[in-house]
């Protein structure tokens, strides 16, 4: 907010210690001093919160304090409305501007405009006497109103205080007594009225979408449509100094003959799209740095290296690199609670002494200057998920391009990645319980496991590059077994497809990790053929490189067994494979490890798609209830056992246990009911349905969870097909053929329907 040298007056005097006459006669009626030009002058002021501000202090309510703090974020508008104001009450009052940098001799010159005599003057600012006594006594006694504006005052030793000084003990800024006298005093710091005398604060915000539109369609006629204007304004996050740096950007742009931009940023939808590019690249890179479209290159400046020099000079060294850190995540809420009580922190070099109680205060004085804000999410049941914070976009982004960044890429990458991972090791992502943790921390993995792993421009440390490509194994597993799987595609498909490009062969066992993850992927959205072509080229890599009976070579070798057993008429052929397996996890893990159970059922599933139902419903029984012992109730595997114990109990005409345990199933899963494992407990459910003669109710719900495969998986699907295939077996059931109740309830009394049985084969 720190405003451009002022302009030329034409009749002014001056309050800034240079007033070359200001102790000789003065003219009639209300002076001011010079009031600076806004940075990039648009002919009037932008935000109706912006304008009610300047009306609230213009004419002010009875019994309100004479002095008004505008607080708020460097360049949220906080000088414009104080110039606005001031500009507005020249017409009745004089008005004084006063800047923090020239806040002695301003006030001198003040002391001199109001007649006070020259040797008095002299003699207080001497140290003689009290100047700050002489001042007021001068500004109490004026028989004209005036107005005192002391602009970017972020520290209260700049008006003479210290930070234990009573309010009230002489500092510059005072409560004026007279009704004549006000006093206006523009500062980041949130708290600043903690330290002024008793005020009314105007915390200033950005500018909404279409407040920032409006300035820039002013500034930039025809840069494009109202709803470009609105998306730069957003991107930008309504800064009035960022948005008016874009508008001067685009307007010289465009009224050069020359640009070697590709394309021209010409207009707000180009500048917005190189903006969003500039966020996106890796933090520390060369693409990284939005300064460069901003013409004004002190806006890094105002924004929030001002600030941070501040908290660096008042003892907290931390809150540079700590923002910059945050910066380095996600623009999502970030659960800062996990990532500073990580015990990774200490081992950093960017924190070579940063105690747990130093961190809270910290982020107190990071808050106070409005640089994050903190953010409840009251439905978190986890106690350190229940308060995240976040940055400005626009500090986000000047952050991320920061030299200090940039040359210390290694240590804020490594301490970014084993945070994170850290978390991921202690809250395993294939357990649901643990899937509120992973959903606040996912944006920023994959932030940071993408950021670390860019193949343009390599981070340099093996190490850290070991642990991202860890980070995003993990983050892979969650995201399959949460059940949005395109963006782990998105997330693992670069990784592998460049890992020549920073350092990593496609066989190296962290590349192998991914490719084994991707097989998976491949598996779970029935693209069979791909995934045993996939998982069997991983399988060989695996076997040489980590030896044929390796945990990990054994668990692509189950998942190479089940993309064969998933494909029509294959189970035969999985049976020996998972046999094998099933030994070798024995002979490695026990027969109660979490793996040893998942080949189980994968073998136990096999003999059932061959025919052996009743041979399979004992092992089945027993992988439950090891599984229930040793296991959450509601992970991923254990429906799945359920599920395939259901199937197993319909087969043999046990309808009634067998929707029984479908029904559990359903009620213990976890998330959304159009989840990928959801959706399959829903089709068992249906079939159940259909069995034990609920005709209505299977089509009800046969018909809505088609809907919902074609929504999440697309019409082409094979489990798409395969419901769509019920469903129409279902509508061919003549009507009355031991239709049931529609309600979810006991099943209806007698045999099964004649055709249900039939339907059900047919549309498998």
């Amino acid at each position: 907010d720190d405003p451009p040298p002022p302009r030329a007056p034409v009749r002014l005097d001056r309050a800034d210690g240079q007033g070359a006459d200001a102790a000789g006669p003065q003219p009639p009626g209300p002076v001011f001093t010079v009031i600076p030009a806004p940075r990039h002058r648009t002919p009037r002021l932008h935000g109706r919160e912006h304008e009610t501000i300047v009306r609230t202090v213009l004419s002010p309510p009875p019994d309100q304090p004479a002095v008004h703090v505008l607080t708020g974020l460097g360049g949220s508008g906080k000088t414009r409305i104080a110039q606005e104001i001031a500009t507005r009450a020249a017409a009745t009052r004089r008005v004084w501007w006063i800047r923090e940098s020239q806040i002695s001799a301003s006030m001198r010159e003040v002391a001199l405009l109001l007649g006070a005599p020259d040797g008095e003057v002299e003699a207080a600012f001497r140290g003689d006497r009290s100047s700050r006594e002489l001042v007021w006594r001068y500004l109490e006694g004026s028989q004209e109103p005036w107005l005192l504006v002391f602009d970017n005052i972020d520290d209260a030793r700049a008006l003479g205080l210290g930070w234990d000084d009573d309010q009230d003990a002489g500092g510059w800024i005072r409560a004026p007594h007279t009704p004549r006298g006000r006093v206006i005093v523009t500062s980041r710091d949130l708290t600043a009225d903690q330290w002024l005398p008793p005020c009314r604060v105007h915390h200033v915000l950005p500018l909404p979408d279409s407040d920032g539109a409006a300035l820039l369609l002013e500034a930039v006629p025809d840069g494009g449509s109202k709803e470009d204007a609105r998306r730069l304004s957003r991107e930008l996050g309504g800064l009035p100094l960022a948005l008016g740096a874009a508008a001067a950007y685009i307007n010289s742009v465009r009224q050069s003959a020359f640009s070697l931009s590709q394309p021209p940023v010409a207009g707000f939808e180009t500048y917005r799209l190189t903006v969003r590019a500039r966020i996106s690249a890796p933090p520390g890179t060369a693409g990284s740095r939005i300064d460069e479209l901003l013409p004004d290159r002190s806006i890094m400046a105002e924004v929030c290296g001002i600030g941070l020099g501040l908290l660096a000079e008042r003892g907290y060294p931390q809150a540079a690199p700590l923002l910059k850190v945050f910066a380095c995540l996600g623009t999502a809420p970030i659960p800062y609670r996990l990532l500073l009580t990580s015990p990774e922190l200490p081992g950093s070099p960017l924190f070579p002494d940063f105690p747990s109680d130093d961190r809270d205060e910290v982020l107190r004085q990071l808050a106070h200057l409005d640089l994050i804000e903190e953010v409840p999410q009251p439905s978190a049941a986890v106690f350190d998920l229940q308060r995240g914070l976040q940055l400005h976009p626009l500090v986000h982004a000047l952050l991320r391009g920061d030299p200090d960044v940039r040359g210390r890429r290694a240590d804020y990458y490594g301490l970014t990645v084993r945070v994170l991972l850290h978390i991921a090791t202690e809250q395993p992502p294939d357990e649901p319980e643990n899937w509120e943790v992973w959903e606040a921390i996912l944006p920023h993995a994959v932030e940071v496991a993408r950021s670390a792993l860019d193949p343009g421009d390599r981070v340099g440390d093996v190490g850290v590059q070991t642990d991202a490509l860890e980070l995003a194994r993990l983050t892979a597993r969650y995201l399959i077994a949460g059940g949005p799987l395109l963006p782990a595609v998105e997330l693992l498909e670069p990784l592998i497809e460049h890992s020549r490009a920073y350092g990593f062969a496609p066989d190296d066992r962290e590349i192998l990790g991914l490719r084994h993850e991707l097989g998976r992927i491949y598996l779970e959205i029935g693209d069979l053929t791909t995934a045993e072509t996939y998982l069997r080229d991983v399988v060989a890599d695996r076997e040489r490189v980590l030896g044929p009976r390796a945990a990990h070579t054994l668990a692509s070798r189950h998942k190479y067994a089940r993309s064969v057993l998933e494909q029509r008429d294959r189970a035969a052929e999985a049976v020996p494979l998972l046999r094998t397996v099933v030994k070798e996890e024995l002979d490695l893990h026990g027969p109660e490890h979490p793996d040893t159970l998942t080949v189980r059922h994968s073998l136990a599933r096999a003999l059932f798609a061959t025919g052996r139902a009743a041979a399979v419903e004992e092992e089945l029984r027993d992988i439950l209830a090891v599984s229930l012992r040793t296991r959450s109730r509601n992970t991923p595997e254990t429906l799945r056992v359920r599920q395939t114990l259901a199937r197993s109990l319909l087969e043999a005409g046990r309808h009634d246990e067998g929707l029984e345990e479908i029904l559990q199933a359903r009620a213990d899963t976890p998330g959304p009911q159009d989840s990928i494992l959801a959706m399959a407990l829903r089709f068992t459910w249906c079939q159940a349905l259909l069995l034990v003669g609920r005709i209505p109710q299977a089509q009800e719900e046969t018909t809505r969870l088609l809907d919902n495969r074609t929504r999440v998986l697309g019409p082409q699907h094979a489990e798409t097909v395969r419901t769509a295939r019920l469903l129409e077996q279902i509508g061919r059931i003549p009507p009355g053929d031991g239709a049931g109740p529609a309600e979810p309830g006991p099943p209806a009394a007698g045999p099964a329907p004649g055709a249900a049985r039939r339907r059900i084969a047919e549309a498998e």
